[in-house]
């Protein structure tokens, strides 16, 4: 049983999918999944063939810039307690019942799994307030006093888990990277060359001031002084954050070098159009995106802290920057100006995938631990 609170195909569910269609493979079919809202998610399921259960519990976090009544915070935890006592006869027949729960921003598989006896395993993705600006609505130890009664913590990196886990917990926990892409699925070819006439960066993921576009759009005014270059910007996100970002490229006046494209179904279109990926938010838990272009042989220039350099080395497997734009734009200008010297980089990259984030390696590791906490 997987509780998921996002309805749409963002990163975690991404995750979550890959879990469930290798779970498969290993004979593993009585799966279910519990989602907050109809969603791209939905389609994915169905075609795995995965029973999904549309239950409207909300998270109960919120932004810190706008905090809401303390009212509507004990109204959003009775809400969801209300929703645990009215659906969980779907699940009180399945004798060997486990919970994933897919996020730290929701706590309905918690009380689930408490209010059905059963194994919990809470996937902490988030590093809350520095990534996605939010808190919990009754403080850190409300968190810990739930996230303690779990049967084991999953941390997707080194850098989330020494963040997060400022006290000591008392479940089980392992640091399992997340599992980005299949072991066949990795490109076995490197093209020595930029594909397009014009340079092309891109950067992926939720447009959001946590993922620090803005300095991306910085960059790639200064690069143009130098080098003729795009940088195409995949996702949605704040509207207005984006129109924020936007205003900036008028004022820059680089219009015609930058390009929003909007949400893609198909990412591996996204990493066939572009030369460069750029990595900019400065508090990245893992970084899917990250990998995911690694994984296709594309350089990758990552902002250096939190989970990027964890998956990064310097001139190892892709670029490092570290403080504002600047440097980051003389990281670009050096990519483009030395590109096929970038082979052994960039065959380092893959390796560091295959090693370490393919889909294979991360079902292994959540099945130990499935397997440690029900004692088969």
């Amino acid at each position: 049983m997987f509780v998921s609170h996002y309805a749409d195909l963002y990163g975690a569910n991404r995750s979550m999918l890959n879990l469930i269609y290798c779970l498969q493979q290993k004979g593993i079919s009585d799966i279910n999944v519990i989602i907050p809202a109809e969603g791209g998610v939905c389609n994915e399921l169905k075609k795995l063939n995965i029973k999904f259960y549309v239950i409207p519990f909300v998270n109960e976090s919120y932004d810190y810039r706008k905090p809401p009544s303390h009212l509507k915070m004990l109204a959003k935890k009775y809400y969801n307690l209300f929703l645990v006592a009215k659906h969980k006869h779907h699940f009180k027949k399945n004798r060997n019942l486990l919970i994933h729960t897919n996020s730290s921003v929701t706590f309905f598989g918690a009380y689930l799994a408490q209010s059905l006896r059963v194994p919990h395993v809470w996937h902490i993705r988030e590093f809350g307030k520095p990534d996605y600006n939010f808190i919990y609505n009754f403080g850190e130890s409300y968190f810990f006093k739930w996230v303690n009664k779990a049967s084991a913590v999953i941390f997707i990196s080194n850098a989330l888990f020494n963040y997060r886990m400022k006290k000591k917990i008392k479940p089980m926990y392992e640091i399992i990277y997340n599992g980005v892409i299949s072991e066949n699925a990795i490109t076995d070819t490197i093209n020595p060359k930029p594909k397009n006439q014009i340079f092309r960066f891109g950067i992926s993921g939720h447009i959001s001031e946590a993922k620090n576009q803005a300095d991306a759009i910085k960059a790639c005014k200064l690069v143009n002084e130098s080098f003729d270059c795009e940088l195409w910007i995949a996702g949605t996100g704040d509207e207005d954050f984006i129109k924020e970002l936007q205003l900036l490229i008028t004022s820059l006046t680089i219009g015609e070098r930058v390009k929003f494209i909007g949400f893609i179904d198909d990412i591996a279109a996204f990493y066939d159009s572009v030369d460069c990926v750029l990595m900019c938010a400065k508090s990245e838990a893992l970084g899917r995106v990250t990998i995911e272009a690694m994984s296709k042989g594309l350089p990758v220039i990552g902002f250096n802290n939190a989970g990027t350099c964890e998956i990064i080395k310097d001139d190892f497997n892709g670029l490092l920057y570290n403080n504002d734009y600047t440097q980051l734009a003389e990281k670009m200008k050096a990519v483009i100006n030395n590109y096929e010297a970038l082979k052994p980089i960039r065959e380092h990259a893959l390796e560091t995938v295959k090693e370490n984030f393919t889909i294979e390696k991360y079902t292994a590791s959540v099945m130990e631990v499935y397997n440690e906490i029900s004692g088969a």
